[in-house]
């Protein structure tokens, strides 16, 4: 995408301008018959526009970015009148609300509006604007919209701030505890465990069973299957200790009817209508279960294994579409305005001719002299497998579908707890610890063998720091082969959710508009991740923490920046 004076992101809008007069001393009765008959001696009710000379563009889906051009609208509306320029800790002196603009309610790019009161000695103005009609409620409309939780209040801009809104909700139907205690059901099937150590067939089933980490109800869903039909064999065979054995472990995973087995012949299909930790707002990958002292138990706040944990409460939903502009002004007397309708007459160098920067009693008409801009970033990402078959972790080799390995999610690490009023990580914000969580994906989108997939566009918070960081992110597929395979920490069965892991590292990026010391994510610009995995090694079952570096990555990452920050990524 496109942005104003040759920036990478687009503009939500190009200027905003107000018709207004404010408040000083008239040295005649010309001066003092050329003010605003609206003037109070504090204010004055004006006329003003607000211009996007171009369909903004931007989030998750092409259509709730604005990737593909049209104008979603804007709500929520704040315009707070400065005696000063922007910056930490400064007043200002009002906060005023605008109405809304509808989806695709511009006429020649740009929204009148009367009757507003403007303080009187204002030089300059902070703008802020949520996209869309109104704010996602659902979660499922916070997936697909994005959300910022915004805190524009006070008088001062150390009391504006901007957060992402935790996803997790409680697992009120108790689908956790469900599942482990089938789990134990397996697992106490009497003579099972005296297997272990014989080498028998069941004795290497056991061993295994008891490796289980993936929690979530597909998962677990998927490793019972497997092994239902694995028993099935000695299950119905003449009588003998090893056939009740089976036979008790396909009866114990049909406990209390959580998984439903489907009729003969063999290969049997298990089905439940668990969705945990879906029902959560949760990724699977964020759900775990570990055997220990003869039992199972899981964790409902994240996963924990050793240093590398990710706790649920840090993940969130995507951003949302969201304008600021920190502006001085430009002022005049006229009050018969012929709004511009290109975005050169709106910008070009004579545009606020014979314009002043101090609003005056006989002032009529206010302009933002600079753009107003999208206050987030996005990241535009695709993937593709290098070649077919791929190698697992043991060196054996899976073929890639023909469909692809299904994207269900994206997880984006190295997000702010919130952002100050200019959008960029505050305080303790900058330590980085918020995770986005992306499941709205373009339908159709998968790492194919022969074709890069569709783009997939997300909407994030800034990450600026001091020394610019690396960022991991996380893509979510759907094992969607013929073969389990053997990842970074145990089996991903057919149809089981796996995660890859890349780096995004702005030392390696380049960048066609030479940007200074650029970092990951950038408001107002694109960073594109195009994700090439070239290897299954390194597939975890369970998300690990996307700050931790011990993480198994196997990347060999040529970036380039197009629209922004830019990444090849090749994941082995």
């Amino acid at each position: 995408m496109k942005k104003f004076y040759n920036r990478n992101f687009a503009y939500g809008a190009a200027a905003l301008l107000i018709g207004a007069v404010s408040f000083t001393a008239c040295s005649s009765e010309d001066e003092l018959s050329n003010t605003n008959p609206t003037y109070d001696g504090e204010s004055v009710k004006t006329q003003f526009a607000i211009n996007i000379p171009a369909a903004a563009k931007t989030r998750m889906t092409g259509g709730n970015t604005q990737e593909g051009g049209g104008f979603l609208g804007m709500y929520d509306i704040k315009l707070l009148p400065m005696t000063a320029v922007g910056n930490d800790n400064v007043g200002f002196t009002s906060i005023l609300s605008l109405d809304p603009i509808v989806n695709n309610g511009l006429e020649n790019s740009h929204k009148i509006y009367n009757n507003v009161s403007i303080p009187v000695g204002t030089t300059n103005f902070l703008f802020y604007g949520a996209g869309g009609e109104n704010v996602a409620s659902a979660a499922t409309e916070k997936f697909d919209e994005g959300i910022i939780n915004a805190n524009v209040s006070g008088s001062n801009t150390s009391n504006i701030s901007f957060s992402l809104e935790e996803a997790k909700v409680e697992d009120t139907a108790g689908e956790s505890a469900k599942l482990v205690k089938v789990l134990n059901a397996v697992e106490s099937v009497s003579g099972w465990a005296d297997k272990k150590e014989d080498g028998s067939t069941l004795g290497k089933l056991y061993k295994s069973f008891i490796t289980l980490k993936a929690g979530s109800a597909n998962s677990i869903c998927k490793t019972l299957e497997t092994l239902y039909n694995q028993v099935d064999g000695l299950a119905t065979g003449g009588e003998s200790t090893e056939k009740t054995i089976a036979l008790g472990i396909q009866t114990a995973i049909k406990t209390d009817g959580v998984f439903t087995v489907s009729d003969g012949p063999a290969p049997y299909v298990l089905s439940t209508t668990l969705t945990y930790p879906q029902n959560m707002n949760m990724p699977d990958g964020s759900a775990s279960v570990a055997f220990a002292d003869g039992e199972f138990t899981a964790s409902t706040t994240g996963v924990s294994n050793g240093n590398m944990t990710i706790n649920m409460a840090d993940i969130c939903y995507p951003a949302s579409i969201y304008y600021m502009a920190n502006t001085p002004l430009k002022a005049t007397d006229a009050d018969n305005i012929t709004w511009p309708t290109s975005l050169e007459d709106w910008t070009g160098e004579s545009a606020f001719d014979g314009w002043g920067d101090k609003v005056l009693p006989t002032t009529h008409t206010i302009a933002l002299a600079n753009a107003i801009q999208y206050a987030v970033a996005k990241l535009a990402l695709t993937v593709k497998c290098s070649t077919t078959p791929l190698p697992d972790k043991k060196g054996a080799y899976v073929n890639v579908p023909d469909n692809g390995f299904t994207v269900t999610g994206v997880l984006i690490g190295g997000q702010p707890q919130s952002v100050k009023w200019d959008f960029t990580p505050s305080g303790d914000a900058q330590t980085l610890t918020k995770t986005v969580y992306d499941k709205s994906i373009v339908s159709g989108m998968a790492a194919k063998s022969n074709s890069v997939s569709l783009t997939n566009y997300t909407l994030v918070l800034d990450n600026k720091q001091a020394d610019a960081q690396k960022v991991n992110i996380a893509i979510e597929l759907k094992n969607t082969s013929t073969s389990e395979f053997e990842g970074a920490d145990g089996i991903i069965p057919v149809g089981g959710t796996f995660y890859l892991i890349a780096q995004l590292d702005p030392a390696k990026g380049s960048n066609s508009e030479s940007v200074q010391n650029p970092y990951v994510f950038m408001q107002d610009y694109t960073t594109t991740a195009n994700l090439k995995i070239s290897s299954l090694a390194n597939a975890y079952n369970c998300i690990p923490d996307l700050r931790a570096s011990q993480l198994s990555l196997g990347l060999a990452v040529d970036l380039t920046w197009k629209t922004g920050l830019s990444f090849d990524v090749d994941i082995q």
